[in-house]
């Protein structure tokens, strides 16, 4: 009896969780390693700044923050996606109907391997795996859904959203977050589901920091839920929110906005950004690594156009396929010159604007993104504001007509996000100037 419950032990342990003995390690910051990888991700956390990727068989992964080193470990089977959470990298790879979860430990090397046996109608092209627990997207039903279980392969919680499927699991500081095909962002818990925020899920994006993400077409959103910001020229993985300051590279130099504008000039062309501690690090073409210290930055010219109206406080906020927050009476000219030239304007009708005042119902075309411009009060798309918007509001609260998508976004005149009386209040007592 004894000999059976010490092999049962044995083969419950290399069943459940095997260590991996093939750990290579290389010190300093030549990552020229990933360059077989398919596919590289970043993360920048609480823990420090990671790069990983992966091949078919091996998992790579880098701590260039907090101590520049290298490692990779053999997976069993082929490896379909990878993960970060914490300080380790992840890998899912399938072999022979099974299903394996490969941890990697970016900053000690260590690693170990979990096992969940054979899963029918995974989707093996992303999962995460965060305080021990693995989470997995499955399709044999009209709407996919997620399942979590613990490294010892025991059920936890399931997630669904009904009407949408899931489209992608990433985290975020160690967070789990699942991506819907309509774009709606969900944090999932203990507990369940929490709305985050919503993206364009056509678009790729990556991790850009402690709580935010940035997509390909420019758009910078916090999972908390607070306003997007845009920074047109930044590409993936070369922006990051720091300590609620922007860090962020274009060609070869980074930037740094806090207090006024800093920045500093590399030698190559950057592909990717790293920070913790109050160090930056740069990821050259040739997959060095050069670190340097937010004091090596400095002020060698002036500032940018912001997304600050002038006369106003308030951003302009690009979110949900619209731009609002635009102060009536700005010129096609100065949002330009804010938001970058790359930005082409049409009217209702399509036709092509380069001069002028905005109007409400005028859209942007921005890295082939179509968004709907909504002018502060601007409700009837007259360029101004004046008693015909007032009116306009005025019959929607009673109920004589309906205003709807960028006219109702327009109608927030004081910004707060809601549609009340205090807005028909502000634009009647204080509308701007009609000339």
């Amino acid at each position: 009896m004894k000999r059976k419950l010490i092999t049962a032990v044995l083969l419950i342990n290399i069943f459940l969780f095997i260590a991996v003995s093939t750990v290579y390690s290389q010190t300093g910051l030549d990552l020229s390693a990933f360059k077989v990888c398919r596919k590289l991700c970043f993360d920048n956390n609480d823990f420090g700044s990671f790069i990983y990727g992966f091949d078919n068989t091996t998992l790579y992964s880098a701590s260039v923050f907090p101590n520049g080193k290298l490692f990779s470990v053999n997976t069993t089977g082929k490896i379909y996606s990878a993960n970060h959470s914490n300080g380790c990298s992840y890998a899912l790879s399938e072999k022979s109907g099974k299903y394996y979860v490969t941890e990697l430990d970016s900053i000690k090397g260590t690693s170990s391997v979990y096992s969940f046996g054979q899963m029918n109608n995974v989707y093996l092209n992303s999962f995460a795996f965060s305080d021990g627990k693995t989470y997995f997207i499955f399709t044999d039903s009209e709407y996919s859904y997620i399942k979590s279980y613990n490294s010892n392969r025991s059920f936890v919680k399931k997630y669904s959203f009904n009407g949408s499927n899931v489209k992608r699991l990433f985290t975020n500081n160690s967070k789990v977050y699942a991506l819907l095909s309509n774009g709606s962002v969900y944090r999932l818990d203990a507990n369940g589901t929490q709305y985050c925020t919503s993206i364009n899920a056509s678009y790729d994006f990556c991790n850009a920091g402690a709580g935010y993400i940035f997509s390909e077409v420019g758009t910078l959103t916090p999972l908390d839920g607070s306003s997007t910001s845009y920074r047109p020229s930044a590409k993936l993985n070369c922006i990051l929110m720091c300590g609620g300051a922007e860090l962020y590279s274009e060609g070869k130099t980074v930037y740094f906005n806090s207090s006024g504008e800093k920045s500093y000039k590399t030698g190559s062309e950057i592909q990717a950004l790293f920070y913790y501690d109050n160090k930056v690090g740069f990821l050259n073409a040739d997959y060095t690594v050069d670190t340097v210290r937010l004091s090596s930055f400095s002020k060698d010219r002036s500032e940018l156009p912001t997304q600050s109206n002038s006369n106003s406080e308030s951003k302009i906020i690009i979110s949900d396929g619209h731009i609002s927050q635009i102060k009536a009476g700005t010129t096609v000219k100065v949002f330009k010159s804010r938001l970058g030239d790359e930005i082409t304007i049409f009217d209702r009708s399509g036709n092509k604007v380069t001069s002028g005042k905005l109007k409400t119902g005028y859209y942007a075309m921005i890295s082939s993104e179509q968004y709907e411009i909504a002018v502060n009060g601007d409700i009837t798309g007259e360029g101004n504001v004046k008693s015909n918007d007032l009116s306009a509001l005025m019959a929607h609260f009673v109920g004589k007509s309906e205003l709807s998508g960028v006219c109702l976004t327009a109608a927030d005149y004081n910004n707060d996000g809601k549609i009340n009386n205090a807005d028909l209040v502000s634009i009647a007592r204080n509308p701007y100037p009609s000339s």
